[in-house]
């Protein structure tokens, strides 16, 4: 049965101690790196002791919930948020709210820098071979970085696949992250050119007007009763190979000479090797003990794999030399 006495003396009460809305307090900017979370700290407080829903929200979502219960809290106490943050400026807000429904509101600008460069990595440095017939290499390899608040833009001056000339190449590579700090490593590729030149030797006319026999290139058994040769050499690098001409019976070794260079070879068993210089178009006439052995050299010193070989007419047969030349005597 309602008394109006009891129903005055809550009132009466509740006026004399009336319920108090709790309150916060939160710092007004934090300014943070993105390597890490951020700790955002504020502080409650509730003169009545009641218990409390703390809710924590980033840039208007919900990111945590916290219940505290009823106890006498009349000075004002930290709860703490840990959360990683996107780059740039973000709203922290914190409402507290008492079991009268009463709340609380405050809110700290948290600005997210990035003034850390990516860590970058390049590989160690490249030595290759070059690709048959070519003066390069296509070279493959990895560069990865990694950055603590996001992605990076990754870039070589050469790139991965690249044809890298014969020789020593730096290669630089950048990495680029959202705030442009900028992180450098290079690293060196080195492209050897292990092949030798390739070499020719075939018969070239006689000066005087006669003609040679017909005969195959880089043959063991030209015939070429004159001696006459013309010197043919390319290499994959060197534009100008040096080519040679060795005894096959000793160890003399005639050059260098140019690629189209015309010489006299002649068959001299049982002399000693040498060579003298040609007229006209002959460049150099080499008296040999043995069969002549061509080969080219390249700048790096690379041999030709194949050299040509050159049967000689024998120093006997001068006077077929000489009559097919001047003539025959009467």
């Amino acid at each position: 049965m309602y008394s109006p006495y009891y129903g005055d003396l809550a009132l009466v009460r509740y006026l004399a101690d009336p319920v108090s809305p709790p309150s916060v307090t939160c710092p007004a900017t934090l300014t943070h790196g993105c390597d890490a979370p951020v700790e955002v700290t504020d502080r409650v407080a509730d003169s009545d002791g009641d218990a409390l829903t703390v809710v924590w929200k980033v840039n208007g979502q919900m990111v945590e919930l916290l219940s505290l219960p009823a106890t006498n809290r009349p000075n004002a106490v930290p709860v703490s948020l840990h959360v990683q943050l996107p780059l740039g400026t973000n709203v922290v807000s914190l409402s507290v709210t008492d079991n009268t429904t009463n709340t609380a509101v405050c809110s700290t600008e948290v600005v997210i820098m990035d003034k850390t460069p990516p860590k970058i990595t390049c590989p160690s440095n490249i030595v290759a071979t070059n690709e048959p017939g070519r003066c390069w290499a296509s070279i493959a390899f990895e560069v990865s970085a990694t950055d603590d608040c996001g992605p990076t833009q990754l870039s070589c001056d050469m790139p991965s696949g690249s044809a890298f000339p014969v020789g020593t190449t730096a290669v630089t590579c950048t990495a680029i992250d959202a705030s442009s700090n900028l992180a450098v490593c290079t690293f060196s590729s080195t492209v050897r050119d292990n092949e030798g030149p390739l070499v020719a030797c075939r018969p070239a006319p006689n000066p005087a007007g006669r003609k040679t026999p017909g005969s195959g290139k880089n043959s063991s058994d030209i015939e070429n009763p004159d001696g006459y040769y013309q010197l043919l050499a390319k290499d994959n690098c060197d534009p100008a190979p040096g080519i040679y001409i060795r005894d096959s019976a000793s160890t003399f070794v005639a050059g260098p000479f140019a690629s189209g260079d015309i010489v006299k070879l002649i068959g001299n068993p049982g002399g000693a090797p040498f060579s003298e210089p040609g007229v006209r178009a002959v460049i150099a006439k080499i008296h040999l003990k043995g069969d002549a052995l061509v080969y080219a050299t390249d700048a790096p010193g690379n041999v030709s794999a194949q050299p040509c070989v050159a049967t000689l007419p024998a120093q006997s047969n001068s006077l077929y030399y000489f009559q097919s030349t001047y003539g025959s005597r009467r």
